[in-house]
């Protein structure tokens, strides 16, 4: 099973995976890749973006700026859920290949993924509206 499809059953509704850009917020420097997950959830977070552990980033708002380009790449709907998230996880790292979708893309995804999974495991969690992928 890849990512996506565990994304999908675990009420994640959207994942992201880019490199840097122009759109990226400071959170992600040149020569990095990221790799996100953003859902809604029943609490009403309020947080700044936060380092949780190394490379591991929590914001209860998006970390990277969704300009028009995104739009183009993901469609307005997948845009418009994107916005109605409560709560972003990002995985970041260096890369060596900056600007190629790669193996650097899955480690980072399957790390985002695990600390998606710890929060699930660790308490009663839940998403306001069926995973969209």
């Amino acid at each position: 099973m890849d990512f996506m499809q565990l994304a999908r059953r675990r009420e994640a509704t959207v994942f992201l995976t880019a490199m840097r850009s122009e759109i990226a917020m400071d959170i992600i420097h040149d020569g990095e890749k990221y790799a996100m997950i953003a859902f809604r959830t029943h609490s009403s977070v309020d947080m700044q973006p936060t380092e949780m552990a190394s490379g591991i980033w929590v914001s209860s708002t998006p970390m990277i700026t969704m300009d028009a380009h995104w739009n183009e790449w993901l469609g307005s709907i997948r845009i418009e859920q994107i916005r109605d998230c409560n709560l972003f996880l990002l995985a970041k790292a260096k890369a060596a290949a900056p600007s190629i979708l790669d193996s650097e893309n899955r480690t980072l995804e399957k790390s985002i993924y695990k600390y998606y999974c710890g929060l699930v495991l660790a308490d009663r969690f839940g998403a306001f509206q069926d995973p969209v992928a």
